[in-house]
């Protein structure tokens, strides 16, 4: 699985970072919570009429809303008493399911690029994810108050989800009609939903002493490199559609640290507040495939739509607080 595969790499990572540096060197490890915002979803538009040129087009919303628990371990490499090197493994878990609603729309494009929405239905989502990541930064400038790092990274989340409980809905003209929720609602499960990211990144980090206590780093990178695997199950209408390949993201965070405790002391219990902000993007093909017949009897077992337009896209932010010591 790929997330044991990373969390492994990275345990190898501050193994042999610690054995093939030089100098004083410390290390920090300490739990942090928070919470998880944002929200992940695909959009797909297949022609199904080239004559008349019509399209069906269908996005799905899958909200990012929980509660998050994980630990933080941080290598530090001095050199002549400055910070030379920084080695990070970070690992989290969602512990609460996602807040806010999935929601499914459908619609006819006639012609092309002139959407007239026809389905739309919203559910109460349950749901799990796991993050994990490893970096590795050297300071490449720095003076009194101010240095700048060189970092690369590599980044693992996956989202599991299920839907249930569905609000089935209608469109007048293209806005949704609240009042027709009841018609065809039904309780249980109605789709499945596993997306999983790797993401390697290189980039800049910038880090400012505020005083001796107190201090503000930041880090931003971008990645044409991302790689997206997705796979739903439409259990109510018996097909699976499944994507993989490359795409693109922005990684961005700001934490802020406090150390406590006499300023004497060379290894101070500390603490910090954390923020990040992430977007990724990629335009994939889907494969969809029907395992039992279809209920409209529009598909039978066995269809396959190949190479269906298929575009995964989503942002997430995320707000955490630490607390950390030496050992």
């Amino acid at each position: 699985m790929p997330h044991l595969r990373l969390l492994s790499s990275g345990i190898v990572f501050l193994l042999l970072a610690s054995s093939v540096c030089y100098g004083q060197t410390q290390l920090n490890v300490g739990p942090y919570v928070g919470a998880h915002f944002g929200e992940i979803g695909y959009k797909s538009e297949g022609i199904f009429n080239r004559s008349l040129g019509v399209s069906l087009g269908s996005e799905l919303i899958f909200p990012l809303d929980f509660a998050i628990v994980g630990l933080e371990a941080q290598y530090h490499v001095l050199k002549e008493g400055r910070r030379d090197w920084l080695f990070r493994l970070k690992g989290g878990i969602g512990v609460t399911d996602p807040g806010g609603k999935f929601t499914d729309r459908d619609w006819f494009a006639f012609p092309p690029g002139l959407e007239t929405n026809w389905s739309y239905s919203e559910s109460n989502v349950e749901g799990n994810s796991i993050h994990l990541e490893l970096q590795a930064a050297k300071v490449i400038t720095a003076s009194t108050y101010l240095e700048l790092s060189l970092f690369a990274g590599l980044g693992y989340q996956k989202f599991s989800q299920d839907a249930v409980d569905l609000l089935v809905g209608r469109f007048v003209g293209n806005v949704v009609d609240t009042f027709f929720f009841d018609s065809g609602s039904r309780t249980g499960l109605s789709l499945t939903y596993d997306v999983y990211f790797i993401n390697p990144v290189l980039g800049l980090a910038p880090r400012l002493a505020i005083s001796p206590s107190v201090t503000l780093s930041g880090q931003a990178a971008y990645t044409p490199l991302l790689y997206v695997n997705d796979e739903d199950n439409h259990v109510l209408r018996f097909f699976t559609v499944k994507s993989s390949g490359r795409g693109r993201g922005f990684f961005s965070e700001l934490n802020l640290r406090v150390d406590v405790g006499p300023r004497e002391g060379s290894n101070r219990p500390f603490f910090e507040l954390f923020g990040g902000f992430s977007s990724v993007h990629a335009d994939l093909g889907a494969t969809v495939e029907f395992y039992d017949d279809e209920p409209s009897g529009d598909f039978k077992k066995g269809d396959r739509i190949i190479n269906d337009p298929h575009v995964i896209s989503g942002h997430q932010l995320q707000v955490e607080v630490k607390l950390g010591w030496p050992l």
